[in-house]
């Protein structure tokens, strides 16, 4: 399956929704609108990135997913994700290569909803290439 990593902050928008994809589902280690400590955020991708790690099961395991919304789906709220770039650099990673598919500036804002959509796309690409038709898993820290 095709894993992904949104590292940013994020104000929720309780008057709008967020929309996911089919094919996609949203993992979030935060309680909505209580906010993610850096080193705890940079310890838990580090592990989600690398759960073979020896570590990684414990992190994993300190710091639980705490919601969790499959698509396709319209979910509340809408998530205006804004870059940091001065403590940890943001944006969207693919976990298994690395690969950046979207950096997010420090000013700028994306919705969650755009982001899932790149996310779908990238994903699609992946499966096209490997002949599979994989559901795409968000791990999304600092967003709440």
């Amino acid at each position: 399956m095709p894993v992904y990593i949104i590292s940013t902050h994020g104000d929720p928008q309780w008057n709008a929704k967020t929309t996911v994809p089919a094919g996609v589902s949203v993992r979030f280690y935060q309680q909505f609108g209580r906010p993610m400590a850096n080193n705890v955020g940079l310890v838990l991708q580090s592990a989600l990135r690398n759960p073979q790690d020896a570590r990684s099961p414990a992190v994993i395991g300190q710091y639980p997913q705490r919601a969790l919304w499959n698509g396709p789906s319209n979910q509340t709220p809408e998530i205006d994700l804004s870059g940091d770039n001065h403590v940890f650099y943001s944006g969207i990673v693919h976990a298994e290569s690395g690969t950046v598919i979207k950096a997010v500036a420090a000013n700028e804002t994306v919705t969650l909803t755009a982001a899932l959509a790149l996310i779908q796309a990238d994903a699609a690409n992946r499966n096209a290439l490997a002949n599979t038709n994989e559901e795409a898993v968000v791990h999304c820290l600092f967003c709440l």
